[in-house]
């Protein structure tokens, strides 16, 4: 795709529906896909998205591949759960800041999707939101999804300190049904910490994704963990953040 003129449409900046679209930052110009009506970019089905920027500054937000300033999320994936065919994305040098409506990017369990050196910050909602299905299938399952592993650290942003380009609630958050192997979020930057580098315990809200001081001191929550299935049984999900914990 690599195209420098910006995408701004009366719904998604760009629908992947199958197939796989190539993006890449612009040399002269960014390549964006800001201020939609809905996503930023869509990819569902067994379509898939191959992303490569570069951030210039984390807040507020610019690089050389936007998803800004979208009325839902900077970016949605749901691709078909248990497509044994289905390849996994890939997003590099993403900025995705200041979504008026939803999240920086909402990943469907069932996805397949690896995220390196990207910024989610300044969102209505969650930097990056983990959300369950229909149910069907391994639909549950986080494992797809790679924001880090013990290999290659993320090397994303997803938290910051208050008013200071902070999302409106969780930098990560996990509602998905209970019993699932640890998100892998390891080496990236919350709040006050670069996991890459430095050992500290992140800021969780165990009981909701929202950010709130009694659950966080900051009043910023770094994590956040919820469960669909209504009721008192609280989430008992996880996330591998080393060096950090949650």
């Amino acid at each position: 795709m690599g195209r420098p003129a910006p995408a701004t449409s009366a719904g998604h900046g760009l629908d992947v529906e199958a197939g796989e679209a190539i993006v890449t930052g612009g040399a002269t110009a960014a390549t964006t896909f800001n201020g939609n009506s809905a996503h930023g970019i869509l990819v569902e089905g067994t379509g898939l998205i191959n992303l490569t920027g570069a951030v210039t500054t984390a807040n507020p937000g610019v690089g050389t591949v936007e998803t800004n300033g979208n009325v839902l999320a900077g970016v949605w994936m749901q691709q078909t759960p248990g497509e044994v065919t289905l390849t996994s994305s890939t997003i590099t040098g993403l900025v995705s800041f200041g979504n008026t409506g939803g999240n920086g990017m909402h990943i469907v369990v069932g996805s397949r999707v690896t995220v390196r050196g990207s910024v989610f910050l300044g969102n209505k909602v969650n930097g990056v939101n983990i959300s369950g299905g229909n149910g069907v299938g391994t639909v549950d399952s986080m494992a797809g999804i790679d924001l880090g592993n013990t290999t290659t650290n993320g090397a994303n942003t997803f938290q910051a300190p208050m008013n200071q380009g902070n999302n409106e609630a969780a930098g990560i958050c996990i509602d998905v049904a209970n019993g699932q192997a640890a998100l892998l979020a390891v080496g990236n930057q919350f709040q006050a910490t670069n996991c890459a580098t430095t050992a500290a315990t992140l800021y969780l809200n165990a009981t909701t994704c929202t950010n709130s001081v009694a659950a966080c001191a900051t009043g910023v929550c770094d994590l956040g963990l919820t469960n669909p299935v209504a009721g008192p049984v609280a989430s008992n999900n996880s996330f591998n953040v080393s060096k950090c914990t949650q």
